[in-house]
């Protein structure tokens, strides 16, 4: 499993190499994702939409697709360490919900401490914390989210400067259609 100190969309613990492809320009909290899994979500600005290579999802059993939305110092097609700012929602598409909701149970392992929560219908559990500082990166402040709608995984990642975006954009996210 992946975790918060990994750097590309952690597609629910596995390594994102991602074809970055511009996602639709827009204002915060507009819709955004494939017509499979739509959410909402108040980026900070335009994210960049990214297709998950299929060898990529071979990890997860049952998985179909996925994609990543992202705004982030660090291109999303990157393997090194997660830095602020970061805002992250990818979504997975499973054959099956049980499949979804079984991966959603295992990714959140890596996170100590998550706190169940609800967003637009999709049951989930999320973390909030402080990274400490590294030889390469400053500390910073991190949450990360953890949901399932039917056959769809949402995984929800902010990582910022100061403690207060965090919380503001993992309650902006929701789940659409």
């Amino acid at each position: 499993m992946g975790g918060i100190g990994r750097r590309g969309a952690v597609v629910l613990g596995a390594v994102l190499l991602a074809v970055v492809v511009p996602a639709a320009a827009g204002a915060a909290g507009r819709s955004y994702g494939p017509s499979w899994g739509r959410f909402e979500a108040s980026f900070p600005s335009a994210p960049v939409a990214a297709v998950v290579p299929s060898a990529e999802l071979s990890g997860l059993t049952g998985a179909l697709a996925a994609r990543s939305y992202a705004v982030s110092t660090v291109p999303i097609s990157s393997a090194s360490a997660l830095s602020a700012p970061t805002y992250e929602v990818v979504v997975v598409r499973f054959h099956t919900a049980a499949q979804a909701t079984k991966v959603v149970k295992e990714a959140s392992k890596d996170y100590p401490h998550m706190a169940k929560v609800s967003a637009g219908g999709a049951s989930g559990v999320e973390h909030t914390g402080v990274a400490a500082a590294t030889a390469e990166s400053k500390a910073f402040s991190f949450g990360v989210l953890f949901a399932s709608r039917g056959a769809e995984a949402f995984e929800v990642v902010v990582a910022t400067a100061t403690a207060s975006p965090v919380p503001r954009f993992l309650r902006s996210f929701r789940p659409v259609g």
